[in-house]
């Protein structure tokens, strides 16, 4: 699947090199600009795309006061790989764009589509014609009139060159490819607003922020959340209960998905009203669970979350009114949560 791809590529951007038509032509040197996007971070960054340019070309293409340019762009949504390459001969002149289109489950196809076809597309130079040879030149010359052996003697021949007369020019030196640099850490902040079951009497209304760091697929995240009071009629009367905790979160992610396991910590408080005697009670609360998210890139640094978590608690909490259980926690409890999360470097 590999070689189809790049096969296809190469041949696709050849075509604005041939005859002339490369936009870029002409001193051979361009600006390169380059645009990772969000989602897109398992792909090679500007340094490691232009070293491998640099390699394949055996020079340093990249001069960043040339009128021409090179820009490329790369995303990652829904599962796809997109490059795309726009080739410039000046700030007001027209635009060549391509495309390239990779379904690998990394980037490594793509990035070796577009090493290829930026190599192809700036490994473009003006043909340069060689001196005539002595030999050559001598033989272009008209013919001299045929004299008598008698009359004159025959000229003598013309000198081969020596080596030395041998114009060489020596091959550029590889330039020192510097490693690849070190993956930067990205950080999220969010909040988002959602619904609990199975933490309280009834359904209830929740809301939470967030923070977290990701380092390449890894991340973790640390929230905090207040879920708003449910209630039950028991016996004559209402029984209510709301909760605050906080959360760490573990998490791997396959843009766009990610997927967490969590351990949450916090306060469950309740009340009984419309008896005799009316009372509120705290107790701990802990539970441990997984959380599945999908995040919708609104643009390079704002993405919209979409949330479900499915936890059990570590103790069943009972809500005892009389003697007798008004409520008792489930073995299972779970939410939904939309919010919106933004990231930067």
């Amino acid at each position: 699947m590999r070689h189809v791809v790049t096969l296809a590529v190469t041949a696709a951007l050849a075509g604005t090199v041939r005859a002339g038509d490369n936009p870029i032509a002409g001193d051979g040197t361009a600006r390169f600009v380059f645009d990772r996007q969000d989602g897109a971070e398992s792909c090679p960054d500007a340094a490691q795309i232009r070293a491998a340019i640099v390699q394949r070309l055996g020079f340093d293409p990249f001069d960043s006061d040339a009128p021409r340019s090179v820009a490329c762009t790369v995303t990652h949504t829904g599962g796809i790989f997109r490059a795309r390459i726009e080739l410039a001969a000046g700030p007001a002149a027209a635009r060549t764009e391509r495309e390239i289109v990779s379904s690998d489950k990394d980037c490594a196809e793509l990035a070796d589509a577009v090493a290829i076809a930026l190599s192809v597309a700036l490994g473009a130079r003006p043909a340069i014609r060689p001196p005539a040879t002595p030999e050559l030149a001598a033989s272009s010359r008209p013919a001299q009139p045929v004299r008598s052996p008698m009359a004159a003697a025959p000229p003598a021949p013309a000198p081969r060159p020596t080596l030395e007369a041998l114009a060489v020019t020596p091959a550029p030196a590889l330039p020192e490819i510097a490693p690849p640099p070190s993956p930067r850490s990205r950080y999220t902040l969010g909040g988002e607003a959602g619904l609990a079951i199975g933490l309280g009497p009834g359904p209830a209304p929740s809301a939470r922020l967030f923070a977290a760091v990701r380092r390449r697929d890894i991340s973790l995240e640390l929230a905090g959340r207040v879920m708003g009071s449910s209630s039950a009629d028991f016996g004559g009367g209402t029984v209510e209960a709301w909760l605050a905790d906080v959360s760490l979160s573990p998490c791997l992610h396959r843009d766009p998905l990610a997927v967490c396991v969590f351990g949450a910590a916090g306060i469950l408080s309740a009340r009984a009203e419309g008896f005799s005697i009316t009372s509120e009670t705290r107790a701990p609360a802990a539970v441990l669970g997984a959380r599945v998210s999908l995040r919708y890139p609104l643009s390079a640094h704002v993405a919209v979350r979409l949330t479900g978590e499915l936890g059990t608690p570590l103790a069943i909490a009972h809500l005892v009114v009389d003697g007798r259980d008004a409520w008792v926690s489930p073995r299972l409890n779970g939410g939904l949560g939309l919010g919106v999360a933004g990231n930067f470097h």
